[in-house]
């Protein structure tokens, strides 16, 4: 499905049964978790972080390449969680994949993260900082 630019993206998304990410660079691509969220499966390329986004396999597929991925096994693999789309489980609250995006991907785990990153990074800074006036 090809739209033109749209504020109402979501709207969007919420219709597909996959979501299909074909970029040759990413960082980490937000539109991925967004889409999972949503309880739609992804297919995409190795890009970036992109493979970190999901759980290959069940709550989507990571193609072989960026530059020249194989369009047969882009077609299957969008066919295969296509014919998924309607089960939901996978995405509900007690779903793997649902459990999969809070642990990596939520604001209060990615608010500990950070905290946690911020406190060792502190801490570690300290400790030069008292071996240099030692």
């Amino acid at each position: 499905m090809f739209t033109d630019r749209s504020s109402t993206v979501g709207y969007w998304v919420a219709k597909m049964d996959v979501f299909l990410l074909l970029s040759r660079y990413e960082g980490l691509p937000n539109v991925l978790i967004e889409a999972q969220y949503m309880g739609v499966r992804v297919v995409t390329t190795p890009a970036g972080g992109a493979s970190e986004c999901l759980i290959n396999g069940t709550t989507g597929y990571v193609l072989e390449c960026c530059e020249q991925p194989c369009l047969d096994n882009l077609v299957m693999r969008a066919h295969e969680l296509a014919n998924r789309a309607g089960d939901r489980s996978l995405f509900a609250l007690d779903g793997a994949g649902r459990r999969f995006l809070d642990e990596n991907f939520s604001i209060p785990q990615m608010l500990k993260s950070f905290v946690s990153c911020t406190a060792s990074t502190c801490a570690s800074e300290a400790d030069q900082l008292q071996s240099q006036a030692a």
